[in-house]
């Protein structure tokens, strides 16, 4: 064991243990690396048995739906003086939502369908009032009833039934009222086949419409791709091949290996579209790993900003904004009211919109939509959806009551949707997923870190502190050698 003893002999030695234990961190680094992606592959699949099943398939995770009202302060002056409307927010109203399980769930050739239940029950701990707190709104039915019944009854008929009865242009309701359905007068007397009226009716015991998204089995990249919704591969809406496709998956997972460079789309049923986000920052959730995706302001840019947007305006009359202005979405089509979608407080609209009310105040971090999305899985393990619903408050000379000086677009309610990964599953992946990765992470970067440090020091050393002692050994051992005889 005289090899290590001489200067040259520990030069050998620490250059073959740092070669050593760089080599290990790389097998390491390599093989480790793959088992866990195999783990990956395996475990992101929507099969039975599956992480990414298991945790699709139950009904643990806490959804929440936050509702924030606008109360109009000053509609009195609004109806006689025409003043700018002055806007109030209310809330939040919490709903628990989604708790049920899905039902009907099939495997067909690497399709799997459901169908998901919709119920909602008041959490009166997580609200800031009663769902009897009283808003005082537009009255939603003598708004939409001329452009629903356009066609059907003059608008000179609605006008003297809104003079006889006395209806007024605002009305106040409980937020009971409002979200879910009241029977409503003025449709009642122009005999619709529901008089009901409610931004959500109807909403409990009703359904997705059905949902079949890919497995993966047979491509990892379609890992909760839909498939169909509501038995069609694609929606009818826009009347646009582009705006008609049902893009993505449903948001609630994303295919495995996420990249901060993607663009991720998901589809929507509230807004009648496909949607994409962008990556913003990476985050930590329950000691998880997140990359954050937002959804960017060119989404709902103009088409003449983002001409992708160019098929969703549908809108030929005079009234055009949701057309040549950002940030809002005519839903008409698709909901047959004249119904607006935007972000709250119209964030990322246009100005316009904004000082057509008093009382908004867009703020990016509040009013965002995000997907916190474990790169690994692609499981969205957080997310935060918010939409304002606005209506068209359009003029009608002909109806006295509607006879305004302009088009507004009135802000009604604007929603929280939200959901966190339970701390049950959120070990659960950490277990499977990050908590190998990690350790490997680790074990490869301390070995290739220690075996280039120890590289670095033995030619630090051989080569700056040289040892007269090794020297003169060195000198003898050679002597010796050449002095020897050989037999």
């Amino acid at each position: 064991m005289t090899c290590c003893c001489s200067r040259k002999g520990r030069l050998a030695c620490g250059l073959t243990t740092g070669v050593v234990l760089l080599i290990t961190g790389l097998i390491i680094m390599c093989v480790g690396n793959k088992l866990v992606k195999d783990v990956v592959k395996k475990e992101a699949l929507l099969i039975n048995g599956t992480m990414a099943f298991d945790n699709w398939a139950e009904a643990s995770n806490d959804f929440y739906e936050q509702f924030f009202f606008f109360t109009v302060v000053n509609y009195l002056e609004f109806t006689e003086d025409h003043a700018t409307p002055y806007l109030k927010q209310m809330g939040p109203y919490t709903y628990r939502i989604k708790y049920l399980p899905k039902t009907k769930i099939t495997f067909d050739n690497n399709i799997l369908s459901y169908i998901q239940h919709n119920e909602a029950t008041f959490i009166p701990e997580l609200s800031q009032g009663p769902e009897d707190d009283v808003i005082t709104t537009l009255n939603i039915a003598a708004v939409i009833a001329p452009v629903v019944l356009k066609g059907i009854i003059p608008n000179s008929i609605i006008s003297i039934f809104y003079k006889r009865f006395g209806v007024e242009l605002f009305q106040k309701r409980t937020v009971r009222e409002l979200l879910w359905g009241y029977e409503d007068h003025i449709l009642k007397h122009f005999n619709l086949p529901d008089p009901t009226i409610g931004l959500f009716y109807p909403y409990n015991g009703t359904t997705n419409g059905g949902m079949s998204i890919y497995t993966g089995e047979k491509d990892l990249n379609n890992v909760g791709v839909i498939n169909k919704w509501a038995g069609k591969k694609s929606i009818t809406y826009w009347n646009d091949t582009y705006c008609d496709m049902i893009n993505g998956t449903e948001g609630t997972s994303f295919p495995p290996f996420v990249k901060k460079y993607q663009t991720l789309y998901f589809f929507s049923s509230d807004i009648c579209r496909s949607i994409f986000a962008k990556y913003h920052s990476t985050k930590f959730i329950k000691k998880i790993r997140a990359f954050s995706f937002v959804v960017p302001e060119e989404s709902m840019a103009a088409a003449q900003t983002y001409p992708d947007n160019y098929c969703f305006c549908k809108n030929s009359e005079a009234f055009l904004k949701n057309c040549t202005k950002a940030g809002v979405l005519d839903l008409t089509p698709c909901k047959g009211v004249p119904m607006f979608m935007s972000l709250p407080h119209f964030l990322f609209a246009d100005e316009e919109y904004r000082r057509d009310v008093e009382g908004m105040h867009p703020n990016f971090e509040e009013h965002k939509t995000h997907l916190d999305i474990e790169p690994l899985s692609g499981i969205t393990i957080s997310y935060a959806k918010r939409l304002q619903i606005n209506l068209r408050l359009q003029p009608f000379t002909d109806i006295k009551l509607l006879d305004l000086p302009k088009d507004i677009l009135f802000p009604i309610v604007w929603l929280n949707e939200t959901a966190t990964i339970s701390e049950e599953d959120a070990k659960m992946l950490n277990d499977i997923m990050n908590t190998p990765l990690t350790i490997i992470t680790f074990l490869e970067f301390i070995l290739m870190i220690l075996g280039a440090l120890i590289i670095l020091l033995t030619l630090c050393l051989y080569i700056f502190y040289p040892d007269p002692k090794d020297d003169m050994e060195d000198k003898l051992v050679n002597g010796h050698h050449r002095n020897s005889i050989p037999m």
